[in-house]
């Protein structure tokens, strides 16, 4: 411990409990690029901060430049507005997803995606709408796109309305979850009221998704 953190009565509680489930409790400095590291290996899984006040509160955010690093079950995963640039690797999102989730996420068959459609995803209107993507890598020549959510705001910012896809390969792992809060999370501070969804009864994941994030269901419809 330094001079400015207490041995408040949380910390050395958290500790204590780690012994009695017989964990190896270990009190030292870890630096920004271990934590890192750890993620990216699978080592560090879960990180919380403590305070006296009884409070303990998760982190699964690092800042890295413009970038931001998240972690999702176990693996790092890089998370970002969506760039012009990005249109080759949503086509290879859509390209390497079942038919099915396809269906499920724009509520009918689906064939193959035209450069136009494509541009319209990923060349954005900032001011209304904000498209968050997740990579699982930040080389985007070598990385591949893991998931994506939408939100478009009325012309007012009064409500906003969503849409979110996760890859097969990235199920779950917390991605669903880990996507809409970061959407919250910056209509929130964008000052939106309302965050609405609409969802195929079948689509059961995507109803379970909007309870965990504390959506209400109406009908086929999410709020």
């Amino acid at each position: 411990l330094s001079g400015s953190i207490l041995e408040g009565v949380t910390r050395s509680s958290i500790l204590q409990l780690g012994r009695d489930m017989g964990l190896t409790v270990e009190e030292r400095r870890i630096t920004l690029a271990e934590w890192a590291e750890g993620v990216r290996s699978g080592e560090i899984t879960e990180v919380f901060a403590c305070g006296t006040a009884a409070v303990v509160t998760p982190i699964g955010r690092l800042l890295d430049g413009d970038d931001v690093i998240e972690s999702a079950g176990g693996s790092e995963v890089f998370l970002r507005p969506i760039r012009p640039e990005d249109e080759p690797a949503l086509r290879a999102f859509f390209e390497s997803v079942p038919e099915e989730d396809l269906r499920m996420r724009f509520f009918a068959r689906r064939g193959e995606f035209s450069h136009a459609e494509l541009a319209r995803y990923s060349q954005i209107d900032y001011d209304r709408e904000m498209t968050f993507v997740a990579f699982d890598g930040a080389d985007l020549a070598q990385s591949r796109m893991l998931g994506y959510v939408v939100g478009l705001s009325d012309p007012d910012n009064i409500q906003a309305e969503f849409a979110v896809q996760v890859h097969p390969l990235a199920k779950g792992r917390g991605m669903g979850r880990l996507l809409m809060n970061t959407l919250i999370g910056y209509l929130r501070g964008n000052g939106t009221q309302t965050l609405t969804g609409v969802a195929l009864s079948a689509n059961q994941p995507m109803l379970d998704l909007a309870q965990r994030v504390g959506m209400k269901l109406q009908g086929q419809g999410l709020e």
